[in-house]
């Protein structure tokens, strides 16, 4: 979102439209989506669902998100990364536990 105009790019606009000749870094977005979509999908699942997948897919979100906030601040623009703190935020609180007894192993 532009703050200045109040100018929301959507995804499809984003893909099909604005990155026609930039850089393959920038397609981390869309990337990212997939992962969290993956996600609400792995949490929603019902009694199949594996903790450690979503939170693992969460972590892999923003970590893709960060990878596109630092391709923009690498052109100089100012970003505040409310995403990816929001999403590592979710893991802590509520997949620490089951992601650190999966790493610790």
């Amino acid at each position: 979102m532009n703050p200045a105009s109040l100018h929301v790019t959507t995804l499809p606009e984003y893909l099909f439209v604005l990155t026609a000749g930039l850089p393959p870094q920038l397609l981390a977005w869309p990337l990212s989506v997939l992962f969290y979509l993956l996600a609400l999908v792995s949490a929603f699942s019902g009694r199949f669902e594996d903790r450690r997948v979503t939170g693992g897919l969460l972590v892999l979100a923003g970590v893709t998100q960060l990878n596109f906030v630092f391709r923009f601040v690498a052109y100089g623009g100012l970003v505040v990364p409310l995403g990816p703190i929001a999403l590592f935020a979710v893991v802590w609180w509520f997949h620490w536990p089951d992601l650190r007894g999966a790493l610790s192993r």
